[in-house]
């Protein structure tokens, strides 16, 4: 088993999540062997559950995976924005139980496998503000005003401040872990 591997993509993708300044990242996952890759999964949610954090694989094809790490706290607190609740509740989400939606956020990226449409709602599950998430799928990704993390159709300052602060928090993890630092001791209790 490699988790180093492992820690070093979360540590290159999921900073700002595992920092607790974002509510969660989302990132493709390439592996050799499906049973070593949970194992490793299984390992680091052990490390992170105590954390207030989760690691699960939302989608696989032959040899990568798209894993999703989330705070439940964060996540249920977005799901609380009467924006976001509606634009949800609308697809088909249970929205007062986070993680019956992560499942069906899950659903519907495996059925993707069966040619439906991607779940373009998944801004709302990565803490992106609801004018974003609501113009990206309004817009179908177009007419943007600018692009960083995400693309921007509401409030770009803002966003461009946060994905400043997002880059700044990955590039201070990833010198801290190449440096000594466990992947545990980085991550920020909720």
């Amino acid at each position: 088993m490699n988790i180093h591997k492992l820690e070093e993509a979360l540590i290159e993708y999921c900073s700002p999540t595992l920092a607790g300044i974002k509510t969660a990242s989302l990132f493709s996952y390439e592996y050799s062997d499906k049973k070593i890759m949970m194992a490793e999964v299984r390992a680091v949610n052990h490390k992170f559950v105590k954390k207030g954090i989760y690691l699960i694989p939302v989608m696989g094809e032959k040899n990568r995976f798209l894993l999703y790490v989330y705070r439940p706290r964060l996540l249920e607190q977005d799901l609380k924005n009467d924006e976001i609740s509606a634009l949800l509740s609308a697809i088909g989400y249970e929205v007062d139980n986070p993680c019956t939606c992560v499942r069906y956020l899950r659903d519907r990226f495996e059925g993707m496998k069966c040619n439906q449409e991607f779940p373009h709602e998944i801004g709302a599950f990565l803490g992106y503000p609801p004018e974003d998430v609501k113009g990206f799928i309004r817009n179908k990704g177009e007419y943007y005003k600018c692009v960083g993390n995400w693309k921007v159709y509401g409030d770009e300052k803002e966003a461009l401040n946060m994905f400043k602060k997002y880059k700044k928090c990955t590039m201070d993890y990833v010198a801290r872990y190449k440096t000594g630092n466990s992947l545990e001791s980085l991550v920020v209790s909720a």
